[in-house]
């Protein structure tokens, strides 16, 4: 699920990027205001990619999507075999940490793809007897559907609009992914089991693929359409600085020094700007169907793709995700799915991974951990983003948290945020922050702060960092029974 060729991207990113932070070192002032309530923090913006074994280690983040490959290439490796055990297991694991697996429905079976591959990958082209690949997913969904542990959301396909993932038409492309859509269908009439469809998990938000995908949903009511999804990597259009992958075309490797760089203009705020760009095009493209519009689903991200990216590691990889997680929390999206779950390259610097091979968490772990302890309604801060810095606040019924986050890609700058708490429903006690930066790998201590008279409460917040303050209610004195007196 990682793409090695992202030349399309640059129109985008032209499009969608916005400037980098101004200057160094500066103070921010951000007003919270607890009276005024914006809605649910969305808990479904952390999920993951699905790494094998990766489950005990990011269970604490109570991750809502994990997706993962169905792998139709090794279920069915002959015309005879239907091997889905493996599949099943990895589902059920998905499920004993509390996550909704979501199926992507790829790759094509060698014996099926290869009459039709002429020097391609048999894997990657549409199928030879497309009834036959109806009848595979069908079988496999029907599997999954009706299991102790089960599967209900599926996915068309990986990245179809580049070439690494599908090398046939962009007809041929609808006309597989459809077939698999009227399979979920009728397991879905044949069992009475909801089940979920959705696409088109392009590479990059793509209005050419788009439009092909909600075709046949748009003239046919009878398929199932319950989300529109789509990747995007932050530091788009290059790939990762730091070395690339082993799935890297030659081609692509030769010419890493030009495209195996850091994005000076990447930014957070890039991601938001996606989410109303895609519901726009969708709205349009079904519109007339009578179809309610899908949930919008960002099913791959980080900070980048096809290359390794040191970054990944440390605390500004945690700092990039804690804006995109904010960004996307703005811009309304429904869910998204980080990539992902655990590093797969043995140790590799610059894996992709929440966590390391061996299971430790990155920064980037803690970054999710901190917002699952987001109070649940978030609450206005003024602003909620510019210079560099991010913001989110959140109340509870005895605590308000906000969550800051610093980063810039070319001229990251030390902030020092002066906080205003207004409009307190509560008299405030204890405030602590917990931290990702230089010298915090971890937000697992929550240290003591100070607030002033006034509710200002002072932050510094290096650059490429994360500060997550907590402002506590204060506690009434306990009540003691009055002593009796003897005489």
């Amino acid at each position: 699920m990682r793409r090695a060729a992202v030349v399309a991207v640059a129109a985008v990113v032209a499009m969608l990027a916005v400037p980098a932070a101004r200057g160094a070192g500066s103070v921010t002032a951000v007003t919270v205001d607890a009276a005024r309530p914006q809605g649910p923090i969305n808990r479904d913006l952390v999920g993951a990619g699905w790494v094998p074994g990766a489950g005990p280690a990011i269970a604490p983040l109570q991750p809502r999507f994990v997706r993962i490959d169905a792998s139709l290439q090794d279920v069915s490796p002959d015309r005879d075999s239907f091997r889905i055990q493996p599949l099943l297991d990895q589902v059920a694991a998905i499920r004993g940490i509390g996550g909704e697996p979501l199926v992507i429905l790829s790759y094509m079976p060698a014996w099926l793809g290869g009459p039709n591959a002429y020097g391609r990958d048999a894997t990657k082209v549409a199928p030879a007897d497309p009834d036959a690949w109806q009848a595979l997913v069908h079988r496999t969904v029907l599997a999954l559907a009706t299991a102790p542990a089960r599967a209900t959301w599926f996915e068309a396909w990986n990245e179809p609009d580049i070439p690494i993932f599908w090398q046939d038409s962009p007809t041929a492309w609808v006309d597989t992914m459809t077939r698999s859509a009227r399979a979920v269908r009728d397991v879905q009439r044949e069992t009475g089991v909801r089940l979920h469809f959705g696409g088109a998990a392009t590479a990059v938000p793509d209005p050419v693929y788009l439009a092909a995908f909600l075709a046949p949903f748009r003239d046919d009511a009878s398929l199932p359409l319950d989300f529109v999804s789509w990747h995007y990597y932050g530091n788009y259009p290059f790939l990762g600085p730091d070395g690339p992958e082993p799935l890297v075309p030659a081609p692509l490797t030769a010419a890493w020094p030009a495209v195996g760089r850091r994005n000076p203009i990447a930014d957070p705020a890039t991601f938001g700007g996606q989410v109303p760009l895609v519901r726009q095009w969708t709205a349009a493209y079904l519109a007339g169907s009578g179809r309610a519009m899908p949930l919008l689903v960002l099913d791959e991200w980080n900070v980048s793709a096809g290359g390794f990216d040191t970054r990944n590691d440390t605390h500004e990889g945690a700092a990039f995700d804690a804006a995109v997680l904010e960004e996307l929390q703005a811009a309304g999206l429904d869910a998204s799915a980080f990539f992902h779950a655990a590093d797969s390259y043995g140790g590799h610097p610059g894996d992709f991974g929440l966590v390391t091979s061996s299971g430790q968490p990155k920064p980037a772990w803690w970054t999710f951990w901190l917002w699952q302890r987001l109070e649940p309604q978030r609450v206005v801060v003024t602003p909620s983003r510019g210079d560099g810095v991010w913001a989110t606040a959140s109340l509870g019924r005895r605590s308000l948290t906000l969550l800051l986050a610093s980063f810039s890609a070319s001229r990251p700058a030390d902030h020092d945020v002066d906080v205003t708490l207004a409009n307190m429903p509560w008299r405030v006690g204890r405030v602590t922050v917990r931290r990702l930066d230089p010298a915090h790998a971890s937000a697992s201590i929550a240290e003591p702060t100070a607030i002033d008279g006034n509710g200002h409460v002072r932050i510094h917040l290096p650059a490429q960092s994360v500060a997550f303050v907590q402002v506590d209610a204060r506690r009434p004195p306990s009540l003691r029974p009055a002593r009796m007196n003897d005489g």
